[in-house]
């Protein structure tokens, strides 16, 4: 999948991680007020097929984007 981060107020950090497993230690995407940022992931997905996002910053907010290209079986 790519995702995007964009139209953020604020400095932060976003994760993303399956629904049945603890949030990770490292972000997907880190970025700055104002900027788009992107990086490309392959997430695991949890037993229903879904997965958490969490956007760590002091306020404010963002827009995500994710775009899914493909998948494994």
């Amino acid at each position: 999948m790519n995702v995007t981060v964009t139209g953020s107020t604020r400095p932060g950090s976003l994760y993303l991680w399956a629904t049945d497993e603890l949030r990770p230690a490292s972000s997907i995407v880190e970025f700055t007020a104002g900027s788009a940022r992107a990086n490309n992931a392959v997430l695991r997905l949890g037993p229903s097929g879904g997965f958490s996002t969490f956007c760590a910053t002091a306020s404010g907010s963002t827009h995500l984007i994710v775009d899914v290209t493909g998948y494994f079986e």
